[in-house]
């Protein structure tokens, strides 16, 4: 029910694959403070998210809708900024989204250091804290479409940042964030959301929920790296393969990688066992057409 709930585990190799690639898709991409705060996924503990806590302009869509409309109550959010050491004039980005159950000690923050020790600023969101946003009972199944808002919000408050440059922005993100990353590629999204002439370098979208996928004939065309595991029983790769494949014929520039013998959140430290009995999502797909605002929705059967 977790929406990064079970996974498997995968070679180092392969998780340092994942922030390697923010780098080999086009990017030639000082303060630090401690933060206690709460934790808005079912438990209330001190996380240590390392960087400057920085706060920027978003708003809470509750609906396709209002992400169309760039309908929504405006609110502040919370993102922490972390320059790498030993930087010198402007530096690369990436701004890290995280799943439905907030920011983790053993993904978002442990890739943050990672990319960090690599030369690369990073700048992790929390898209949860201010607005009280709890993974209990579904119910952050109701924001799915805050990264969406939020990334945006963040690359327009990461251009403004004297220390980075703004030419030199990407993002990465997991799950429902992911499947955002993607969604944020449509003309008009972009269009709506973004501020003028502002656009990401580079994108990595791991684990994207593909099955419910908007699509148009216009897109930004940034380089984007999707990750997925073949044994991902809620989240099956084979529909980010059909997707990838449908936005690259206008124009788009996805590439896919599904990993053997992964599941869902198979970058985590604390790997689970995977469920294959699961796989109750294989066979549906949804599709939004942003061009025509309509639904459809159909039955996959293979070979269809």
């Amino acid at each position: 029910n977790n929406p990064c709930g079970t996974h498997a585990s995968i070679n180092e190799g392969k998780m340092l694959k994942t922030c390697i690639a923010v780098c080999i898709i086009g990017l030639f991409l000082t303060s630090c403070q401690t933060t206690n705060r709460k934790n808005f996924a079912g438990e209330t503990y001190t996380e240590n998210i390392p960087g400057e806590r920085i706060e920027f302009t978003s708003f809470t869509p509750l609906s396709g809708r209002q992400i169309y409309l760039k309908e929504g109550e405006t609110t502040k959010v919370v993102g922490y900024l972390q320059i790498p050491d030993g930087a010198s004039g402007k530096v690369p980005v990436v701004i890290i989204q995280h799943c439905g159950s907030g920011v983790k000690q053993d993904k978002e923050i442990r890739f943050a250091t990672i990319l960090n020790k690599a030369g690369y600023a990073t700048f992790i969101v929390d898209s949860f804290g201010i607005r009280q946003i709890k993974d209990e009972g579904g119910e952050s199944l109701k924001y799915t479409y805050i990264p969406m808002a939020d990334a945006y919000a963040a690359l327009t408050a990461m251009s403004k940042d004297a220390r980075i440059d703004r030419d030199r922005i990407a993002i990465m993100g997991w799950a429902n964030a992911g499947t955002g990353i993607l969604n944020n590629q449509i003309g008009h999204i972009y269009q709506t959301l973004a501020d003028s002439g502002l656009r990401f370098a580079a994108a990595v979208s791991i684990q994207p929920f593909c099955n419910l996928a908007w699509v148009s004939d216009q897109n930004t065309g940034t380089p984007t790296l999707v990750q997925t595991g073949k044994l991902d029983a809620g989240f099956p790769s084979s529909a980010c393969t059909e997707y990838a494949s449908r936005l690259n014929a206008t124009g788009a520039r996805m590439s896919h990688i599904s990993y053997s013998g992964a599941g869902h959140n198979w970058q985590s430290s604390n790997p689970a066992r995977i469920n294959d009995r699961r796989r109750i999502t294989e066979g549906c797909r949804m599709q939004f057409n942003a061009d025509k605002l309509q639904r459809s929705r159909h039955r996959y059967e293979e070979g269809s």
